[in-house]
């Protein structure tokens, strides 16, 4: 962006140039199927790989709005649409959502014993395929307080090979399809000063949901951020979660190494349950403090960018617990968890976050972690 000032008949003129950034934005990466890069390296194999492919369009119509296509295809095999569209009703300040994925792979978690994860694979078949559409939409009460309303529909399929793992995966017994609808209602305060990295303010989440299965789930968390100094940074994070019904499908259940409230130190863990609640806190020191950069050997559209580099310390704490009629196995159930360690997050362009850690929990397991997204956020 440049700006030049003119003086005409005695009135001051500013002119502002600006470039703008592309609207189509393919890309590409790819995940890995096991927990960790550490479990995926011991034994190599590409069949454990996903590859993430697709692109989106913003400004699609000229409303700052956003339609979007992702293919997925290895481990995992999928089809995603989507669009959005802000202030759909201006006045009202409600913006929607429209979404739809079609998603399958040839291998499944069935159950857990003793802590050790099953997970029969059931090549050429396919283990799971399930298609999932939603509609959110998005009330605009202020710059930082939203209401959301999801209301979505989901189709879920098994071989029945599952059944002899886990005859109750679906809920109830021996059945191999379900389809069911869901609604959910959230809250949300959003008062952090830069969303992509927060180094001060707060966010607060509260929800809840009802699903046609008969059981309904109850979500709330709180991140706090705060700055000591420009180098200095402290986080904090508190996650509780409670499905409510006694019939709740297998897949349905809360995890503890879910990356959205993730337990550090239990990634490679497959603990579930109907209730937990973990706590995170990082010390952060920026050895580059997040800023625009400006580097002219990048092409144009590139030669502007955001760059920060942050190293901390972290701690978490969790515990969840099962009274579901699903629950075959209370191995690291009932008891406090934890974990602790080392991480450096390096932050770069459009949000994108990258974070590694080193992790060692209370059970004296070490281990490497690698994210695309921030642990509190």
């Amino acid at each position: 962006m440049t700006i030049e000032d003119t003086v005409v008949s005695n009135q001051l003129q500013w002119k502002v140039y600006v470039e703008e950034r592309w609207y189509l934005w393919p890309y590409a990466y790819v995940t890995f199927a096991d927990p960790t890069i550490n479990d995926w390296l011991e034994h190599r194999r590409l069949n454990r790989l996903t590859l993430h492919a697709g692109i989106a369009h913003t400004n699609f119509t000229g409303y700052n709005d956003k339609a979007y296509l992702g293919i997925r295809y290895g481990y995992r095999e999928a089809i995603t649409l989507g669009y959005m569209r802000p202030f759909l009703f201006p006045k009202q300040q409600w913006d929607i959502l429209l979404e739809s994925e079609w998603v399958r792979q040839r291998e499944l978690i069935t159950s857990t014993q003793n802590g050790e994860i099953i997970r029969p694979q059931f090549y050429p078949n396919y283990a799971i395929t399930y298609f999932f559409s939603r509609v959110a939409l998005r009330k605009r009460f202020s710059q930082y307080h939203f209401l959301y309303v999801r209301p979505s529909y989901r189709q879920v399929s098994i071989h029945d090979s599952v059944l002899y793992y886990n005859p109750l995966f679906l809920g109830e017994k021996q059945k191999t399809s379900i389809r069911y609808t869901n609604i959910e209602i959230r809250l949300k305060w959003d008062e952090r000063n830069i969303r992509p990295y927060p180094t001060k303010g707060y966010k607060m989440e509260l929800s809840a949901s009802l699903n046609s299965l008969g059981f309904s789930k109850s979500f709330f968390s709180y991140n706090f951020f705060h700055e000591f100094s420009r180098r200095w940074y402290w986080a904090a994070g508190l996650y509780i979660a409670q499905l409510w019904g006694k019939k709740v499908p297998y897949f349905e259940k809360l995890r503890l190494s879910k990356t959205a409230y993730g337990l550090r130190g239990f990634q490679r863990y497959y603990i579930d349950g109907t209730f937990l609640a973990v706590v995170k806190t990082e010390w952060k020191f920026a050895v580059v403090p997040w800023q625009l950069f400006h580097w002219k050997r990048l092409p144009r559209y590139f030669r502007t960018f955001p760059f920060g580099c942050y190293l901390y310390l972290f701690g978490d704490a969790g515990y969840i617990e099962d009274r579901s009629n699903t629950n075959f196995d209370d191995f690291y159930k009932k008891r406090f968890l934890g974990g602790y360690g080392i991480g450096i997050d390096l932050v770069t362009f459009y949000d994108i976050v990258f974070r590694v850690e080193l992790i060692r929990n209370h059970l004296g397991v070490w281990d490497w972690l690698f994210q695309a997204e921030l642990a509190i956020r």
